[in-house]
Formats: structure tokens, C-alpha cells, sequence
């Protein structure tokens, strides 16, 4: 089976918006530097530490100028920062395309307020799910450190993903509803269960 490089195997994210939660650091900065480096119009990306943001935001200008980048301070332990970030992307946004929530090997806080987070922005994602071709995702990501780490943050992350995917999986990303009535039966039937 080949391998996924998503220098060439990533879908365009030319003319979309991209947010990216934890993002100035390991994983979080590899999601933000790797789209940036195919022209998204816009990423924005969150972290508690305005220092460490000024480092990335500076590596986006320099290498992808053509990207507006942008930095909004959120404390992802504490939901009254995650309600008021939402807040700010909101009055930032008309549209948001790919919402990446790095979950990285947090607490069950984080994934609350990860949680808290997509239910604020999700009226956002489902207006831009229904404009011409968008191709809207909300993905969540966590570290193979999650092993190791026992509050079980991880496991209520990839419930609430499985919850996410029932409820709106098959509105605006083409990935089952593009597909014919065969391949959607497929699809359900080799999935029953799952999701």
C-alpha cells in the first residue's frame, strides 16, 4: 500500500480557510506549515503563548507571503478563553473550511473545550459546507502519547469525532454524498458500527 505524503497527496486547500488549535509547536505547527505550503487564502491558529506564536508567524511570513496567517491567543484548559476565541473567529470569518483541533495527549479540560470550540464554530462550517464545491472538514488529532497518558482525554476525543461523523459526516465534504448509491452502500456497510 503506498504511503501518504501529503506534499503531493494532500487535497488543494487553495481559496480555504484553515484553523489549527495547539498549533506553534510539533505536531500542531507541522498541520499549519504543511497547507500553508499550498496557498490556503487564510490559516488562522491558536495557542496560549503569544512568544511562541510570534516565532511560526514569522516562519508564514517569510515562506508562504501570499497566506494571511493569523494568531489568537486561547487557553484551551479554560472554556471562558475558548468561548471568547470563538467569539473573535467568528466576527474574523465569513467561511471556514478546515477546522483542526489538536488535541495533542491533553486532559479531559482540552477535549471539552475542543469540544465547546467546534459546537461555537459549527454554524460557521455548515454555512460553508453549503456554498459552491466547498469541501468542509473538521478533523481532530491526538499524539500515540495517549497512551501513556491516563485521563482518558483521548477516548472522549474520538467518541465525540464518532459523534461528529453520524451527525454531519455526509453534509458538504463530497466523500459519501458525491459517491454513487453503490459506493455509499459500501461505504455504510463496511462502516456499520463504527460510526
Amino acid at each position: 500500500m503506498p504511503k501518504y505524503n501529503p506534499q503531493k497527496d494532500m487535497p488543494d486547500p487553495s481559496g480555504k480557510v484553515i484553523l489549527v488549535t495547539g498549533g506553534t509547536a510539533g505536531l500542531g505547527e507541522k498541520t499549519i506549515l504543511t497547507p500553508a505550503a499550498h496557498s490556503p487564502t487564510r490559516i488562522l491558529f491558536t495557542r496560549r503563548s503569544a512568544a511562541k506564536a510570534e516565532t511560526l508567524t514569522n516562519t508564514l511570513h517569510t515562506q508562504f507571503p501570499t497566506t494571511t496567517s493569523t494568531f489568537i491567543a486561547t487557553d484551551l484548559t479554560s472554556p471562558s478563553s475558548t468561548q471568547a476565541s470563538a467569539k473573535r473567529i467568528l466576527a474574523l470569518l465569513t467561511k471556514l473550511h478546515i477546522l483542526i483541533c489538536n488535541v495533542g495527549i491533553h486532559s479531559g479540560t482540552n477535549s471539552l473545550s475542543h469540544a465547546l470550540l467546534i459546537k461555537l464554530l459549527l454554524p460557521l462550517t455548515l454555512t460553508t459546507a453549503k456554498q459552491a464545491s466547498a469541501d468542509v472538514r473538521i478533523v481532530l488529532l491526538t499524539s500515540k502519547g495517549y497512551a501513556f497518558h491516563p485521563s482518558g482525554g483521548t477516548l472522549a476525543v474520538l467518541l465525540y469525532a464518532r459523534e461528529l461523523a453520524k451527525r454531519y459526516g455526509r453534509q458538504g465534504t463530497g466523500l459519501v454524498g458525491n459517491l454513487g448509491w453503490g459506493q455509499q452502500a459500501f461505504i455504510t456497510g463496511t462502516n456499520a458500527g463504527r460510526i
